[in-house]
């Protein structure tokens, strides 16, 4: 069984859908506690499952030094095997980047390298591949490294863009499939 903690920014749809796969026995996994940058409804969701969570909030002329730093005290005293980001928004510095190299895993919705980097994030996303005519999108999943979205690719999912469809269509079909696809990875990556 391997160890994990949760990184995450949003609601927790994605949260709450590995939690309930890990519940009906799909994932191998304990979930040793969720932290969160921000008051958000992932919060919930830890509440709802009996997870010790964790408010890291940068406030406000923090030294992004020390908030890498107060992530970093938490995560290795947990010592996890793996860290998930999921709907995690903000960029995680160098310590725990370099601390667990190769252990950060991130769902992205889209090709990478394509339609990756800062501000590249939800209906973002799909506007600008819809914009561009992109004839095809997807799921990527990859580590995560000092430099947003460039971290090694583990898994791709691909999917066709239809003619006249909405970027607001295309990121609810991209959502579809990627909470699946991240538990089919990480079936693969935890066995």
């Amino acid at each position: 069984m391997k160890k994990v903690i949760i990184l995450a920014s949003g609601e927790g749809t994605t949260c709450e859908f590995l939690l309930e796969q890990q519940k009906l026995g799909q994932l191998n996994i304990f979930v040793q506690a969720i932290i969160v940058d921000r008051n958000c409804g992932v919060l919930n969701v830890a509440k709802a499952y009996n997870i010790p969570s964790a408010l890291i909030v940068p406030f406000k002329g923090m030294d992004s030094h020390l908030w890498d730093q107060k992530i970093w005290q938490f995560i290795k005293a947990a010592d996890p095997d793996f860290v998930l980001t999921l709907g995690f928004l903000r960029k995680l510095g160098p310590k725990v980047v370099k601390g667990l190299q190769n252990k950060i895993i991130n769902s992205h919705p889209s090709l990478l390298p394509a339609y990756g980097g800062k501000g590249m994030y939800g209906s973002n996303i799909h506007k600008k591949i819809i914009a561009n005519k992109e004839p095809k999108t997807g799921v990527t999943i990859h580590y995560i490294n000092e430099n947003y979205d460039e971290g090694q690719i583990i898994n791709q999912k691909e999917i066709k863009v239809m003619p006249g469809e909405t970027a607001e269509h295309l990121e609810e079909r991209v959502k579809q499939i990627e909470k699946g696809f991240l538990i089919e990875t990480l079936q693969k990556i935890f066995n």
